[in-house]
């Protein structure tokens, strides 16, 4: 659910950004906010529109008030923990999803059908992403958070971080 929003402020000359998919997305400039939602992966529509979650219209209800959608989580642990983070260091492998574990880039690169094991969720990102681009506003895929390990990255992590 829409945790919170809060407005900030940024450069309005700034009208059109790309997204993770190097798609152009329009961002508002009638002023000088950008009013940003705060969505986590495993919340369900306050307001749900038509259709199910992996569609872009479940989600055009909650997200009609802001101008950018911060998406939460993706992580470095493989083993994410709230109660208790970890430690260690990051392990290269890749990125995680926190609702699934698996390797965020199979979200990305499979198709939301079986036989992909994350099917559910990579329907439910598409949809909000789609519900993002179709309607002008940024989807910010964020990593991080209360869960991920407690060391973060270090300088020797950015080439495979970036890669």
């Amino acid at each position: 659910m829409l945790q919170y929003l809060s407005k900030l402020i940024f450069a309005s000359e700034l009208a059109v950004n790309s997204d993770i998919l190097g798609n152009q997305a329009a961002v508002n400039t009638t002023s000088d906010f950008i009013v940003t939602g705060y969505w986590e992966n495993y919340a369900v529509a306050t307001n749900p529109g038509p259709g199910k979650p992996t569609d872009a219209s479940y989600y055009e209800n909650d997200f009609k008030s802001f101008d950018q959608i911060h998406y939460a989580f993706l992580s470095l642990d493989a083993k994410p923990n709230p109660d208790n983070p970890n430690d260690g260091k990051w392990d290269h492998v890749c990125i995680r999803d926190t609702d699934s574990l698996d390797c965020v880039i199979n979200d990305v690169n499979w198709p939301a059908v079986w036989p992909n094991p994350d099917a559910w969720l990579a329907g439910k990102v598409e949809g909000t992403y789609n519900a993002c681009h179709q309607n002008g506003k940024k989807f910010i895929w964020t990593i991080g958070g209360e869960a991920d390990l407690r060391g973060g990255l270090n300088i020797e992590d950015v080439e495979a971080f970036t890669d």
